[in-house]
């Protein structure tokens, strides 16, 4: 019946993690700016196009962020950041 069953929306999802990623293609560092609601450590991870977690590291919070993209082979990839609350994948972003 519908009252045993519970809808999920995008609210569910909202983890108030918010990310600009600069600049795009990259080609040594990417620059991650996560705004004023970020805190605790977080993770951020690179995933080629097939899912393949390629790169990853641990920061401190701060508003930015940066990640080493410079052993990478050029291409299309996605940037996971992790924190205490929650994770966020970026849109798409270009290594040269």
């Amino acid at each position: 019946t519908g009252s045993d069953c519970d809808t999920l929306s995008t609210e569910d999802f909202n983890t108030g993690l918010a990310a600009t990623i600069f600049p795009v293609p990259a080609s040594a560092t990417l620059q991650v700016n996560l705004g004023a609601n970020a805190s605790g450590n977080i993770t951020l991870e690179v995933y080629n196009l097939l899912g393949q977690k390629v790169a990853e590291q641990q920061e401190r919070t701060s508003s930015n962020a940066a990640i080493d993209v410079s052993a990478l082979q050029g291409g299309n990839y996605f940037l996971r950041i992790e924190s205490a609350q929650g994770a966020v994948t970026t849109k798409m972003f270009t290594v040269r």
